[in-house]
């Protein structure tokens, strides 16, 4: 964020910086349908809200969005508005995307709390192939064909 200089002209007629303040942050601040939001933020729940994701669409209708849905009380395209717009992940209303914050967010039951997004596994018990990717969180198919090398000492 920019810093913001108020400029004063004095009576001798040189121009002065008087003082200097941060703007206000953006993220949280009181919004409704009278005092919109700037930019890529969007008013949710009488806040503004940062939109995060593909590209800011305008819409009225779900119909005006190519993905996602219309959040029609921002007027913006969002990714989902409940779980049910979401596949194995919960609708994150504070965002308006798919995710978890915790594993009852997931159908797997595993979820990275640092991404907010779903895992298959964190250990080779949890794979049916019994091979999990503790980079990606991903089981690899049986036959290991996906994902990074196969690590020493595990089985087919």
């Amino acid at each position: 964020m920019a810093t913001i200089c108020h400029i004063v002209l004095t009576l001798a007629g040189a121009f002065v910086i008087s003082a200097c303040t941060d703007p206000a942050p953006i993220e949280g601040a009181a919004c409704n349908l009278e005092h919109s939001c700037p930019g890529s933020y969007g008013c949710a729940g009488g806040a503004c809200r940062h939109l995060r994701g593909g590209p800011i669409v305008r819409c009225s209708d779900d119909s005006t969005c190519a993905i996602g849905r219309c959040l029609v009380a921002t007027g913006f395209c969002v990714q989902c508005l409940d779980s049910g717009d979401c596949v194995a992940s919960a609708c994150l209303p504070d965002i308006y995307q798919c995710g978890c914050r915790h594993g009852d967010d997931c159908a797997t039951g595993v979820c990275n709390v640092a991404t907010a997004t779903c895992l298959s596994c964190r250990a080779d018990e949890q794979c049916e192939s019994g091979d999990c990717d503790l980079d990606t969180g991903v089981c690899r198919p049986v036959d290991g064909s996906v994902g990074s090398e196969r690590r020493q000492g595990s089985t087919p």
